[in-house]
């Protein structure tokens, strides 16, 4: 009987915590983020060069109503990465990406195209900030109005 009371409150509020789904204290949808897949190496055999895809990296989004489609074309990992992940942070109208590979299997690189959805946005402007899984910065700004796109390019 002790147990009891003392297990049903905690049990009340865990279970009101799990009603409330992803929201903050206000009421306020929390933004989200996900890799969504990833491309195979986008090299179909040894000595297949594709300059477009070796020599150019692009971030792309698309912005509809509160979510943000992103793309990271000829993201470049190991030819064998093992599992390719990611950790995403929302904050303050920053977004940050850590893209992540599990092992270095192989003496070579491959261009992958990886895509993201990131949900419960507010209708502003954001920074992305994306490091690369070599520790490089890439960076874009993305407008979350309905049918907003942009496209920016590195060498």
């Amino acid at each position: 009987m002790t147990y009891k009371r003392i297990l049903l409150p905690f049990l009340g509020v865990g279970f009101l915590l799990l009603a409330s789904g992803c929201q903050n204290e206000i009421g306020t949808p929390i933004p989200l983020g996900n890799l969504v897949s990833h491309t195979d190496c986008l090299l179909t055999q040894a000595g297949d060069i594709h300059a477009d895809i070796l020599i150019f990296e692009c971030l792309s989004y698309q912005s509809q109503a509160g979510e943000v489609l992103l793309s990271h074309e000829g993201a470049v990992f190991n030819c064998m990465p093992g599992e390719i992940s990611s950790t995403i942070r929302i904050f303050d109208n920053i977004i940050e990406i850590h893209e992540f590979q599990s092992q270095a299997g192989a003496h070579c690189i491959c261009p992958y195209n990886l895509e993201y959805k990131l949900i419960n946005l507010s209708l502003t402007r954001y920074h992305l900030k994306l490091t690369t899984y070599d520790n490089r910065l890439l960076e874009m700004d993305i407008l979350t109005e309905v049918g907003t796109q942009d496209r920016v390019c590195l060498h």
